[in-house]
């Protein structure tokens, strides 16, 4: 069976989608290392946002987090695509 190449640009942008950015993780089965990434990311949020309060948190949850996200979904995706060629 043949694998068919994704849209480079349509999982990345679907990466930044609230609950839906997981799919592409899941489909490039890289969830565990998304996983490992965005972890530590949250908790320094989290102690940013409630213990410091500051509003370098809420700029983090809405915009770091997601940007890192869509970073490596297309670096993976790119990757992918390359692996699906070579076979």
């Amino acid at each position: 069976m043949t694998e068919k190449p994704i849209h480079v640009w349509k999982f990345t942008l679907l990466s930044l989608v609230p609950f839906l950015g997981y799919y592409p993780f899941l489909k490039l089965k890289k969830t565990r290392k998304i996983l490992v990434i965005n972890i530590p990311i949250a908790v320094i949020n989290m102690f940013v946002m409630f213990l410091i309060n500051h509003p370098l948190g809420v700029i983090m949850s809405y915009t770091l987090i997601p940007l890192i996200d869509a970073i490596f979904v297309y670096h993976w995706a790119e990757e992918y695509n390359q692996q699906i060629k070579l076979f």
